[in-house]
C-alpha cells in the first residue's frame, strides 16, 4: 500500500505536472494514505461507513492467499513441452512435408497447365 501511495503521490504532486486539481488529488491520497496506516482513525471511518449503510460486497477480492505469480522469459515465446516420444515433433515435422508435397504437386500442374497452353497455340488453325 505504500508503493501505491507513493506512486499516485508522485503522479499528481503540484509541482511535477500542471493538472489544475492537482494539489487537492495530493490532499486527498495524503489523507487516505494517514487514515489507512493509522489504525484507529481506520476503525472510526468503517464505523462511520457501516452507520450509512455501506457493505462490504460479497465479490469483493480475498487477500488471504498470496498471488501465485508466473514467471515469464524474455527470451521469446514459451517453449512447447516435449513428451518422450517426440510426438508434437514428429506431427509438425509430417504437417511441413505435406505442405512440401502440395507446393510440389501445385508448381507441375502450373507447368504442365502452361505447357499444354503453349502447346495448344502453337497448332495451326483450320
Amino acid at each position: 500500500m505504500h508503493a501505491a501511495w507513493r506512486r499516485q503521490l508522485k503522479y499528481w504532486h503540484p509541482d511535477r505536472g500542471n493538472h489544475p486539481d492537482a494539489l487537492e488529488h495530493a490532499k486527498l491520497i495524503n489523507l487516505a494514505h494517514e487514515v489507512l496506516t493509522n489504525s484507529t482513525k481506520r476503525a472510526a471511518y468503517d464505523r462511520q461507513r457501516a452507520a450509512a449503510g455501506w457493505r462490504p460486497s460479497a465479490s469483493a477480492p480475498s487477500y488471504g492467499r498470496p498471488v501465485q505469480w508466473k514467471t515469464v522469459s524474455r527470451e521469446g515465446p514459451p517453449a512447447r513441452r516435449r513428451d518422450s516420444t517426440g510426438t508434437v515433433f514428429v506431427a509438425r515435422l509430417e504437417e511441413m512435408m505435406s505442405r512440401g508435397r502440395l507446393m510440389i504437386e501445385k508448381r507441375k500442374d502450373l507447368a504442365s497447365a502452361s505447357k499444354w497452353e503453349s502447346q495448344t497455340q502453337a497448332l495451326p488453325a483450320r
